[in-house]
C-alpha cells in the first residue's frame, strides 16, 4: 500500500516538472508575420514622411515546417503564403499570396515565442540570430 501511494506521488510530481510548450498554431504565426511587415512599413513611413498603416494578414497557408534546436531551445522553420491588407488613412492596399518565412522559438519557461531573425553571415559560420518576442496570445 505504501509503495503504491509513492509511486503515485513519484508520478504526480514527475508531471508537474514538465513544461508544457505553447501551441504553434497560425494565429501566432500571423502574428509573427505582422510583426515583420509592421516593422518594414514603420521604416519606409518614416523615410516618406508618412503614417505607418495598420496590418492585417489572413490566408495563411503553411506549406513547409521543420523544427530545430537554436540556442538550446525548440525551433521551428516555417514558410507558406498569406494575404497581406494594409490600411492607409486615405486608402487600402491588398497583397494576395505573399511569400513568408520565419522561425519561431519556444521559450525556456513555456509560455511565450520569440520571432528569430538570421543575420547575415558567411557560408560556412553559425547564423547570429535577432530576437523579438511576440506578445503572448491571450
Amino acid at each position: 500500500m505504501v509503495r503504491i501511494f509513492l509511486t503515485v506521488i513519484l508520478v504526480g510530481l514527475l508531471t508537474a516538472c514538465g513544461v508544457a510548450a505553447p501551441l504553434l498554431n497560425s494565429q501566432l504565426i500571423e502574428k509573427a508575420i505582422a510583426f515583420q511587415v509592421s516593422q518594414t512599413q514603420k521604416q519606409l513611413s518614416q523615410q516618406l514622411n508618412q503614417p505607418t498603416p495598420s496590418v492585417q494578414i489572413s490566408q495563411l497557408r503553411i506549406k513547409k515546417q521543420e523544427s530545430s534546436i537554436v540556442n538550446k531551445l525548440p525551433t521551428y522553420h516555417l514558410q507558406g503564403t498569406y494575404n497581406l491588407n494594409l490600411e492607409f488613412p486615405s486608402r487600402q492596399v491588398t497583397q494576395k499570396q505573399n511569400l513568408f518565412d520565419v522561425y519561431l522559438q519556444s521559450q525556456i519557461e513555456g509560455k511565450t515565442w520569440r520571432l528569430l531573425i538570421p543575420e547575415s553571415t558567411t557560408e560556412d559560420a553559425k547564423p547570429i540570430w535577432r530576437s523579438y518576442l511576440i506578445p503572448p496570445l491571450y
